[in-house]
Parts: structure tokens; sequence; C-alpha cells
């Protein structure tokens, strides 16, 4: 060691944790800008520069050295304000666009008019393999444009983050409802457009998240974006196009959403995860004929929480092949139950989602913990969803259904009808049997049209030698006409409502097989 570095003196300690601590508040506001290198790191080296040359320390000349560049970069573009920046169509940062949508609410409030933010998030092109980092960024240039001139020319239209295109609306005497979605639809209208990027055509596709100035949960600009971004999660759990308003029930429903996230992996360790059954008759004699299982939440808060409320959170978790062998050892289970009891169920159902699909030990796990069981394999039926096959499945998703088949389970096609499954991809996953999606069986009874496509799916059923199954029966007039039409079997309210396994006991005990028999456990969500 050479020279010691001079003591810092005891009165300078205090004032460089305080600056420091400023510093740490200041941090907190201030975010990269473009690919530059974070800014953050630039106030910190200038605070501690000032402190340490107050304190005669010599490593305050190197920390102002490292602070300049940034710190000259950001005060050029803090001399710009927001909405100047906005207009230029530059890609702002969250503070950027807190003050643009803050300017607009502070016009509000001094001339009682209103504004809105709508956030319009890009989706990968649908209809090509993809983009590059130097498409999508002429590509995120020219949708930010289209959008501007879909708006007023003093809305402010700005880049948000990678694919989000941010509009704060030009404070106006009315924004209600109908103005805002009128809004979302010419946002929309404009990414639709095909995009032409060196002779490559690209169809986009975008969801949005809006919110209102009297929506917003506080007068300011952060509470309005961040209230429009719930808006914009919301909808992106919905299909492509879809536009979601801001309201205090959402901001709390994904409150619950986060606390269930964070409750999903040890819920479903101690079992309160766990199968539900519904049963599923003979379409003429309503013999009980199998069952299907239904994944429920018993929350000890919130009580019985059907799948659409946590398997989102089974999914970022990683947990769909925690949650696949639950409810198979739920299945076999209840099978082993029903034939003590002397109940003819002849096989049960098993959703299988597309994640599971693609794990490459999917179809081992299920034949093991058959046969750990010592239950006949063709007693489990795999349900995949139809879309699954009208895809081009790759090499895993085919070696479990061909391995899960030739072990002798059950393969059904979900939802059918909804997807496009062709004839040739029905026979080549080998499905046993087709279950006709409830939107088929909804108005089949008075509806000729819908009849007509019923009979279409069941010809083909026939001509291929697969079962049917029609899904969501939910009178007695529209387990009448299937049965005449010949569909095989039949599910839904009308048979019986998703229950725990104790209850699938006492309704088959106490149900007459000569009629429907409407399950006497209250619904708790649909499959």
């Amino acid at each position: 060691m050479t020279d010691a570095q001079p003591p810092m003196p005891p009165a300078s300690a205090p004032r460089l944790a305080a600056r420091l601590r400023t510093l740490a508040r200041t941090d907190a506001v201030l975010r990269p800008v473009g690919g530059a290198a974070p800014l953050l790191v630039w106030p910190a080296c200038a605070a501690a520069a000032v402190a340490l040359h107050a304190a005669g320390h010599p490593m305050a000349g190197i920390l102002a050295a490292l602070a300049a560049p940034p710190a000259q970069a950001l005060a050029a573009r803090l001399r710009r304000p927001a909405g100047e920046l906005a207009a230029a169509g530059a890609v702002l940062t969250r503070p950027e666009a807190e003050a643009v949508a803050a300017a607009r609410l502070d016009h509000d409030a001094r001339t009682g008019r209103a504004t809105a933010a709508l956030l319009l998030q890009i989706t990968e092109p649908v209809h090509s393999a993809g983009w590059t980092d130097a498409e999508a960024e002429r590509a995120m240039i020219l949708l930010r444009d289209r959008v501007a001139a879909a708006l007023r020319e003093r809305d402010a239209v700005f880049r948000l983050g990678d694919r989000t295109v941010a509009a704060v609306l030009h404070p106006a005497r009315r924004v209600d409802l109908d103005v805002v979605l009128g809004v979302a639809d010419r946002m929309q209208a404009a990414v639709a457009e095909p995009l032409s990027i060196d002779g490559r055509a690209f169809h986009l596709a975008s969801h949005v998240g809006i919110c209102t100035g009297a929506m917003a949960p506080r007068p300011d600009g952060a509470a309005l974006l961040s209230a429009a971004s719930c808006a914009l999660r919301e909808a992106i759990r919905h299909e492509a196009g879809a536009a979601r308003v801001f309201t205090p029930e959402l901001r709390r429903e994904e409150e619950t959403g986060h606390r269930l996230a964070r409750q999903v992996g040890p819920a479903l360790e101690s079992g309160e995860i766990r199968a539900w059954f519904q049963p599923q008759v003979d379409a003429r004699t309503r013999r009980l004929a199998g069952m299907e299982a239904l994944v429920r939440w018993h929350h000890p808060d919130l009580g019985v929480l059907p799948p659409a409320r946590f398997l989102p959170a089974i999914g970022v978790a990683g947990l769909d092949a925690a949650l696949g062998e639950r409810v198979l050892r739920d299945a076999l289970a209840a099978l082993e139950a029903w034939d003590d009891a002397g109940f003819g169920v002849e096989q049960v159902g098993i959703n299988v989602s597309k994640a599971e699909l693609r794990d490459p030990h999917l179809a081992d796990r299920f034949v093991w913990e058959i046969d750990r069981c010592g239950l006949p394999p063709e007693r489990i039926a795999v349900e995949i969803l139809e879309t699954v096959t009208a895809e081009d499945a790759d090499d895993v998703v085919l070696r479990n259904l061909r391995s899960l088949r030739a072990a002798g389970l059950r393969l059904d096609l979900d939802d059918f009808g909804t997807g496009a499954a062709a004839i040739r991809q029905i026979a080549r996953f080998g499905a046993h049997r087709i279950k006709i999606d409830r939107s088929f069986v909804a108005g089949i009874e008075r509806d000729p049209e819908t009849r007509r496509i019923v009979a279409a799916i069941l010809g083909l059923a026939a001509e291929m030698g697969i079962d049917t199954l029609a899904e969501g029966v939910e009178t007695e007039a529209q387990a009448e006409v299937l049965a005449e039409m010949g569909c095989r079997q039949l599910q839904g309210y009308a048979i019986a409502r998703p229950m725990p396994l104790a209850a699938t006991l006492a309704w088959a005990r106490n149900r007459s097989p000569a009629r429907p028999c409407l399950a006497e456990v209250r619904p708790h969500g649909t499959a």
C-alpha cells in the first residue's frame, strides 16, 4: 500500500449519508433512455463526488468524471418538456409519460374538461415467423405514426416500452365510455392494417387498456397510467383485439390475483387444490358412463374457486406438471372409490394443457401412476383441446400423445368445433372420442342451423369410428334432441354439476337412471 487515504472528517459522514438517501429517492424516478446505460448510475456518482469533494477525498474527481457524460445527456433531454418529446414520437420513460398525463389532468382541473389514457400493446406477428429487432423497431415507429394519424392532432401519442403505443387524450368537454371505446377502435384499426417492411408483410393484433381521468384512483399522472396498465393486463388475458376499461373492481381482482399467485404453490402441496368430478351418461339410457375431473381450489378465505381464477397463476409458477399429477392421483383414487361402491364408472377424463404436453416426461409419469394403482390404463382419458391438433405440434407433443395411446390410455378431443382440426389431423392423433363444444349445444332444440352443424360432426365421427359426447347440456330438451341425433354421451347441468368425490357417491346412490337428475350440489363455476 502506498499513500494512505486521508480520513474523512467525522462531520462529513452524516452529510454523505443524507445526500445518498436523497439520491435514492431521485433514482426511483430516473430510468434508462433509449439504449443508454441506466441513468440511475450518474446521480449516485455525482452525489458521492460532491460529498467526497467536501470531505477532501481524492475519489471525488474520479466519480465526477464518471458522472459527467450521462448527466449532460439527461440534462439535454430534460430541457425538452415531456409533451414535446411525445409529439416527436420518442420512446418515453415512465416518469415522462406520467408527466404528460399529469399535465392533461392539471388542465382538466383548471378548465373542467376531461382526458383519458389508452395503452395499446402489439402482439407478435400472427402470419409470419416473427421479426428481427431492427424490424420490430421500424414497425413500432410506423405503428406509432399510424395511431397518431388516426387521432386528433393535439392528442399525445408516444411509445412506452418496446411494444406499447400510448395515447393521452387532449382535454375535451366529453370523454365518456363511448368516446374512449371509439378511440380504442381507431387505434386498433390503425394497427390491424397489414404492415410492409423490406418486402415482408406483417399482420398484427393488439390489446388495449383504458382509463379516463374520472375513473383514475387519484387525480395524478402516475395513477392514471397505472390504472390503464391494470386494464391492459386484463385485456391481454383475453383474445387478441380485446379492450378493457379500468374499474375499481378490476384493481381489486388484480390484487386478489397477486395474492393467489403467492398462495398457489402451498395450496397445491397441502391439497387445497384438488379434483371435482362431473358425471357423463349414456344419451339414451342415462346410465352413468364416466366422469370428467375438474380442478377446484378450496380456498380458506375465498371459498371454492373455479380454475379460471387460479390456472394463470399455476402457469406463471411453472406448476402445470404438479397440478397434472395431483389431478391424476385424485382421479385414480376416485376410480377405486367408485369401484368399491359398485358404481359403473368406466373412465375419467383428465384435461392436459399444452404446457404439460410439451413436457417430455409426461407420458412416463402417467403410465407410472396408473401402473402403481393397478388400474387398466383405458380407464383414463386424456383430454386435449382441438386447437392443439389444429396446430403443427412439435415432436415432444406427438411423442407424448403416441406414447399415451400406445400405453392404452384414451384420447379425447375437447371443445370440438371451436378450432380448425382437419380430418387428417384427427386421424393423426388417434382420438377415441370427440367432445362437442357447448356453443353448439346451446339452442340446438330450436335452431336448425345448429342442428345441421352438429349432425355434420356426428356424421364425421361415425365415419371414423369415433365416440361422441356433447358438453354443456343444460335442459332435458337439448338432451332429447342430441340422443335422437345419435350423440352417444351427454355431460352438463341437466345431468349433474361438478362436485367433490364424496358428493358423487351420494349422487350415484340416489339418482334414477331412467331420467336426468339435477345435482344437489350448488354450482361453484363451470369447467
